[in-house]
């Protein structure tokens, strides 16, 4: 009986420690549990607060856009009603009163927007060039042919008088850098030559840059098959080139608005860009915002909290 009672005595004893051994391994389990589920969280939470930043910054490019955009057509309507009026004019064959019309539409627009106003004949050669507050004296010059241009090629095909802007071009005239914004001039069924409002690509790019101004964030300006009009960063290297990576405005002309991330292919920041193509004119005005410095102040919080 005593025997027994020493076996069952021992049997206890045994049972005891195994679970005093177990309680640790117990604890210590359910404590690296816990611990691996709160930095689970902590890190779906971080990347959580980091997608609400990038939305924002997709949101702010967004709204950015869609305002540039209504202002750059606001401003090419404006160029399409000169190109009416100034081509009428000119029609009528009264080149003072012209010339009092190209001044009125100078002084209408912004300082240096309109850099010149030129007219061709029904061959593309220059009978009329003004540069600034500068009549261009044409009788003292070789001819000057735009035959060749894009531009003068579509009018002289188009029919009749339509309003049409190429890419920006370095003017054998003024030797500045321009977006010609043109219309062909008809009469009865034939080709009379071209009205050109030459707006200086750089006064677009600077009014682009005014608003832009972190290297960060960009803004630019396309022809809806992706060339270049005007960039608040890269002006003098990509003016006149088509945008380097797949563009969604150019893919699907039927889409009025679209965003996008990538890294650009110029200065290889990653940005989150919107885009918004124009009302009433073959453009589109895109805005990129910097990822890395939105995220800043995340990633100094994110660190805060670690530490």
């Amino acid at each position: 009986m005593q025997r027994w009672s020493k076996v069952a005595s021992g049997n206890m004893v045994s049972k005891s420690q195994r679970k005093s051994t177990w309680v640790p391994v117990l604890v210590t389990v359910v404590l690296l549990a816990s611990l691996a589920a709160y930095w689970v969280q902590l890190v779906v939470g971080y990347e959580s607060m980091r997608n609400e930043v990038r939305a924002t910054n997709t949101r702010l490019a967004s709204q950015s856009a869609h305002a540039l955009a209504l202002q750059a057509n606001t401003l090419f309507r404006k160029l399409d009603y000169f190109s009416q009026q100034l081509s009428t004019v000119w029609m009528e064959g009264n080149e003072a009163l012209f010339d009092r019309s190209v001044t009125t539409a100078m002084q209408s627009l912004s300082p240096d927007a309109l850099a010149q106003i030129v007219v061709t004949d029904a061959n593309g050669l220059v009978d009329y060039s003004r540069l600034g507050d500068d009549l261009f004296e044409l009788e003292t010059k070789p001819p000057v042919s735009l035959s060749d241009r894009e531009h003068f090629q579509f009018h002289s095909r188009a029919g009749s008088s339509v309003f049409f802007f190429g890419m920006p071009i370095r003017s054998r005239l003024s030797g500045q850098w321009t977006i010609q914004f043109t219309r062909g001039m008809w009469r009865d069924n034939a080709f009379q030559g071209m009205l050109i409002l030459g707006v200086s690509a750089d006064h677009l790019s600077e009014a682009l840059k005014t608003i832009f101004s972190e290297p960060d964030d960009v803004a630019f300006i396309t022809r809806e098959d992706g060339t270049y009009l005007a960039h608040s960063a890269q002006q003098d290297s990509i003016l006149g080139t088509k945008v380097s990576f797949e563009s969604e405005f150019v893919a699907h002309q039927q889409k009025t608005n679209g965003k996008y991330q990538v890294h650009s292919p110029e200065d290889g920041v990653k940005r989150q860009y919107a885009w918004w193509r124009g009302n009433d004119y073959p453009f589109v005005v895109s805005v990129g915002y910097g990822e890395d410095k939105a995220l800043s102040t995340v990633e100094q919080a994110i660190d805060r909290s670690v530490l």
